[in-house]
């Protein structure tokens, strides 16, 4: 008689927070927002000078951490889904 082992499910793996992020960053709306960050960062600059680096350089920065609070969010509902 042969044995074959337990019939259990494996456990599901935690989600790592860098696979999150980078999941986040592959959407294709915050690629548009960090490239017209930068578009508008090169007219500014060029328009008034390089105090005009401070708009694009505000907008690259909210946009990264929007990135960042997105994934947070997207872990711990990958977290707390895996734990049920």
């Amino acid at each position: 008689m042969k044995h074959f082992g337990k019939n259990t499910k494996p456990l599901a793996q935690p989600p790592k927070l860098y696979d999150s992020i980078l999941q986040t960053i592959k959407e294709p709306i915050w690629k548009a927002l960090v490239i017209s960050a930068l578009v508008a960062s090169v007219f500014e600059c060029a328009a008034v000078g390089p105090e005009g680096l401070g708009e694009g350089i505000a907008i690259i920065f909210t946009t990264f951490m929007l990135i960042l609070i997105t994934a947070i969010a997207d872990y711990i509902k990958d977290t707390r889904f895996i734990a049920l």
